[in-house]
């Protein structure tokens, strides 16, 4: 470790040769090397008492801190309390009539577009509008596909006409027909 050191010249000339970097805290006390871990506990153990000390009356500040914000507002007025409430209210009255707007809106675009409600998403009358004419194409598009691609079915909507109930008389009379 570098020693840093400070030269000083007095008004005879002599000079003075002072050691800056090992200064504890008295002035007059002389740098000792640690040698032992009980005396290094020590050193520790009273550094940390002196940081121990400075924050000694934390907890009786958080206590009165909290006692002043309730008293703080125990003083409010009525009026402010009823000023708070009432800004609350109007809070929840906004959402709910936006909320209303929307709902109105999605009924509206799906009138238009045939959509069903349920599958529109958008906070604005333009983003219901561009999703629902979205949708509706997409639909659209489905819908063209399974028409054009229609699967033959044999005897599609004709009634069977060889099908017999497996514990009916049915099956006895085709079973003598086969036989005979």
């Amino acid at each position: 470790m570098a020693e840093n050191t400070n030269t000083a010249t007095t008004n005879t000339g002599s000079t003075k040769t002072t050691n800056t970097a090992d200064t504890s805290d008295t002035d007059n006390a002389e740098f000792t090397a640690i040698t032992s871990q009980e005396q290094l506990n020590k050193i520790l153990g009273d550094r940390l008492a002196r940081e121990r000390a400075k924050y000694a009356d934390y907890s009786e500040l958080q206590e009165k801190a909290a006692k002043f914000d309730a008293a703080e507002e125990a003083a409010k007025t009525e009026l402010e309390k009823a000023l708070s409430r009432a800004e609350k209210a109007e809070t929840l009255v906004k959402e709910y009539e936006t909320r209303q707007q929307v709902e109105e809106w999605k009924q509206q675009v799906a009138k238009e577009t045939g959509v069903p409600v349920e599958a529109l998403r958008g906070s604005t009358l333009e983003d219901l509008q561009a999703h629902g004419e979205q949708l509706k194409t997409m639909i659209g598009t489905q819908q063209q596909q399974q028409a054009s691609s229609t699967v033959y079915l044999p005897r599609e909507g004709e009634p069977e006409r060889d099908a017999h109930a497996l514990n009916g008389d049915g099956l006895l009379e085709s079973l003598l027909k086969l036989v005979k």
